[in-house]
């Protein structure tokens, strides 16, 4: 069962069953694909657990990650933790949420900052070892409170403690 997990990571669980007389059901469950990631020119798939399930040239669909520092991957290779994974899907989401339609996630030096480009011309920076409710409550106030400037907003960094800094163009 690991030997067909290992070969083919696209395969999250492998059940073999003996039944009589003389028959084998193997039973398999897939990994979804959770985000896209992008480094070096190349697209990559990451399931939940942050394993790469496959190179790809399109990542439509996909909330993606951009990484800044451009390190070489290999499939099968664990890019980042679960945790990051579900970071990112918690900003995607809570940010919808509000209105604000992200178009992509960026890294530069590590995966404990995110920056967030959004559609509406500006970017937000997250970290990804604080509470993401935290953040998105400074983020809403921020936003509420500059709701006749927004087009004029070129950032929001909700990293630092009990408030957010913004930057108007």
């Amino acid at each position: 069962e690991n030997s067909i997990k290992n070969t083919i990571p696209e395969i999250k669980s492998v059940t073999a069953k003996k039944k009589f007389p003389d028959k084998l059901e193997i039973e398999t469950t897939l990994h979804e694909a959770t985000i896209g990631w992008e480094t070096q020119n190349k697209k990559y798939l990451l399931n939940e657990e942050g394993y790469i399930l496959k190179e790809t040239d399109n990542l439509d669909g996909f909330l993606t990650v951009k990484d800044a520092t451009n390190l070489p991957l290999e499939n099968n290779n664990q890019v980042v933790y679960a945790n990051f994974i579900n970071f990112c899907k918690q900003v995607n989401d809570k940010t919808a949420s509000m209105g604000i339609k992200i178009q992509y996630l960026e890294i530069k030096e590590t995966t404990f900052i995110v920056n967030a480009y959004t559609e509406g011309g500006y970017r937000i920076i997250f970290n990804t070892t604080k509470s993401i409710e935290d953040q998105i409550t400074k983020l809403t106030e921020t936003v509420n409170f500059l709701a006749g400037n927004i087009n004029k907003l070129e950032y929001v960094d909700v990293t630092v403690k009990n408030k957010a800094v913004y930057k108007l163009r």
